[in-house]
């Protein structure tokens, strides 16, 4: 399913995540690609969903998507027609720093 291309740069942003039926999720975008992403996220969605991930720092823009493959920490993304200045802002979230120490549980905290 994955049709990866482009090289994937390392991320820890947070971002909400919803479907066309509304409903929605929170997570963090591990790492992404000019074709994709992983979201770390403690919310199941099935195989081919579509979905859209708004970045939450900086001027995010929403990007839609469909799921390419789940796994238990969370999904791998496959961008559907994104433009290259939103997709190239998920890509210059780039952090030096070390992942966030409380990773999907400080999000929880901070949306409740």
């Amino acid at each position: 399913m994955e049709h990866r291309w482009g090289t994937r740069v390392e991320l820890d942003a947070p971002a909400e995540i919803s479907t066309p039926t509304g409903f929605a999720a929170s997570g963090y975008v591990r790492n992404a690609s000019v074709s994709g992403a992983f979201v770390e996220t403690r919310m199941k969605f099935p195989l081919l969903a579509r979905i859209a991930l708004h970045p939450l720092a900086r001027d995010g823009e929403w990007l839609d998507a469909w799921v390419v493959r789940v796994e238990s920490k969370g999904i791998a993304i496959e961008w559907l027609d994104p433009g290259m200045r939103t997709v190239s802002g998920l890509l210059s979230l780039r952090s030096g720093a070390a992942p966030s120490a409380g990773g999907l549980d400080a999000l929880s905290a901070a949306s409740s």
